[in-house]
């Protein structure tokens, strides 16, 4: 996911980790999806999933550590992605 300042790595496996990161990312109709309904489904639509999140405008106002703020309440897992110049 990209944001202000840098990419973010969004994981969200259980059902209920869905709901609740979709909402605190502020997309709760995700939820709504029937293509996102199960992880099973959410896999198997993986590349419309990651359309959705990377095309979410909001985030991309935001920085990383607002969105990561956002989420971390709700157990969703979330990782900056480090730039490889980053990794030495």
């Amino acid at each position: 996911m990209r944001t202000q300042d840098g990419y973010l790595m969004v994981g969200a496996a259980g059902e209920a980790i869905w709901v609740r990161g979709a909402n605190a990312l502020s997309h709760p109709e995700w939820c709504e999806d029937p293509r996102f309904a199960t992880n099973r489904q959410r896999m198997a639509n993986r590349d419309a999933l990651d359309a959705e999140i990377n095309g979410a405008d909001d985030e991309i106002d935001r920085a990383r550590s607002t969105t990561m703020s956002r989420c971390s309440p709700t157990h969703t897992d979330i990782w900056q992605r480090l730039e490889p110049s980053a990794c030495g």
